[in-house]
């Protein structure tokens, strides 16, 4: 019976351990704030880009695409100089038409065909895409509708706010209002297939009921069969792995700044001092690049400008997340991709005007 009590009392203690040790995990904070910052030197492409308030760039075929709408398009198409090839997509209500904010969700393995998230009409439009010097050819292939399950009639038109496409050809959206998850892992003809995901914080959230994830936004992006987080309003970063079989793991999270912020009503609210995350990032094949913040969201109400919280530092991180060196520049920016053979990594400057810089990778990676 003694013996029994002992088994028992130092498996109980493992368990303890365990748990402590994962607990402890998840709560890591590296310092970034106090991490040297080097000074990074580019090219400039161009003067100025004719492709203001962009969100996400991607380099395609060989191609720049900067997505924003541009009166009737979808996206403006460069090449590697900046000089304008032509643009993809239009606007409007019509087939294969983009009502509002059309949302980069992927690309094909072969990268000929190209999917758009319209986020008003929550769908995924596909098109077969074909670039070249003499311009872009697209045409749209088929429409697919995106709508969970057991989700309210009053919030199905605003449940997804962004969607990715992995290369197994399942679909990952993040989820704008939900209780329990923020993501939805969706087929490739876009049905349902399970929630994940755990709140970056929920010390204090009354689980159970249906909130707004706005503070939980931020940047997404997909390598592969892996989808990685990154959170804007404070330093969280999360990587998920999904099997052909539609199993999520989770492989990875870590924290980059301590989240300065307080639960009133169910709802989170950030002190002044806390300290802007994730706007963008690019993975690479070995690295992460990311464009981080590390300013404090005050800094918007007292220079009276969102622009404040743009960020002018590039972090280099390895694939688990952990940051091995951070660049410092002079102008902020948003968004950044690597090209195909990861040569070159694109940065769109803002400051003042939109401009495309280009930097060489062996340039950064020589200081980690």
């Amino acid at each position: 019976m003694f013996k029994e009590f002992i088994n028992i009392s130092i498996c109980m203690l493992v368990i303890m351990i365990s748990l402590s040790c994962q607990n402890q995990e998840r709560e890591i904070v590296y310092d970034v704030q106090n991490m040297p910052s080097i000074p990074l030197e580019g090219e400039l492409m161009q003067e100025e880009l004719l492709a203001p308030y962009t969100k996400q760039m991607k380099m395609i075929q060989a191609y720049l695409f900067h997505f924003t709408l541009q009166y009737e398009n979808v996206c403006l198409v460069t090449n590697e100089k900046a000089d304008t090839i032509g643009c993809f997509g239009t606007v409007g209500n019509g087939p294969g038409e983009i009502i509002d904010w059309a949302y980069f969700s992927g690309v094909s393995s072969r990268q000929d065909t190209i999917y758009i998230y319209d986020t008003d009409a929550k769908r995924v439009n596909s098109y077969s895409l074909d670039v070249s010097e003499n311009g872009v050819n697209y045409s749209f292939l088929k429409s697919q509708k995106v709508l969970e399950q057991s989700t309210p009639e009053r919030m199905a038109s605003s449940a997804i706010f962004k969607i990715h496409r992995l290369a197994n050809g399942y679909f990952v959206g993040f989820r704008l209002m939900n209780s329990e998850s923020l993501f939805t892992l969706f087929d490739e003809n876009l049905n349902e297939v399970s929630r994940f995901g755990d709140y970056p914080i929920d010390k204090g959230l009354v689980g159970g009921e249906e909130r707004l994830t706005t503070y939980f936004d931020g940047y997404l992006d997909v390598k592969g069969n892996s989808f990685y987080y990154g959170v804007s309003r404070f330093g969280y970063m999360a990587r998920y792995d999904v099997s052909d079989d539609g199993h999520v793991t989770k492989v990875w999270e870590n924290m980059y700044s301590d989240a300065r912020c307080k639960v009133e009503y169910n709802n989170l609210r950030f002190y002044g001092e806390n300290i802007e995350g994730f706007y963008a990032f690019a993975i690479g094949e070995k690295y992460i690049y990311a464009a981080y913040s590390g300013v404090e969201s005050g800094e918007m109400n007292r220079k009276r400008s969102a622009k404040a919280l743009y960020p002018k530092t590039l972090l280099v991180l390895d694939l688990n997340g952990k940051p091995l060196a951070k660049f410092g520049m002079d102008k902020c920016f948003v968004p950044l991709c690597l090209d195909e053979k990861e040569e070159y990594l694109y940065i769109q400057h803002d400051d003042p005007d939109t401009s495309l810089w280009r930097y060489k990778v062996s340039d950064i990676l020589k200081h980690l």
